[in-house]
């Protein structure tokens, strides 16, 4: 039996935004990243809402208008995502 991952941190989650817009981690090795742990709200990473809304916005973070087209969120709206989840973060006490 495999040791499940443990659950992403706000931390983890601050990195991911900024992965994607300094370019060190893909927007599609993001999303996949962090889509199972969005669609397993059971595994517990729904009961830190600030960690919730991370993850609700990196797992479509890689979404295309089209196939091979531009990406639906571009970097200006990634910016104000990580900036709207900074704040929330600064707001909200760790679990």
């Amino acid at each position: 039996m495999t040791t499940p991952a443990p659950r992403p941190t706000r931390a983890e989650l601050e990195r991911c935004f900024v992965a994607v817009l300094d370019g060190t981690r893909s927007r599609e090795d993001v999303a996949a990243w962090a889509a199972p742990w969005h669609a397993r709200p059971d595994a517990g990473v729904a009961a830190d809402q600030v960690v919730w809304l991370a993850l609700s916005m990196l797992s479509g973070v890689d979404t295309r208008i089209v196939p091979d087209g531009p990406y639906l969120h571009p970097d200006e709206q990634v910016r104000q995502w990580l900036d709207a989840f900074r704040q929330v973060r600064a707001t909200s006490p760790d679990p």
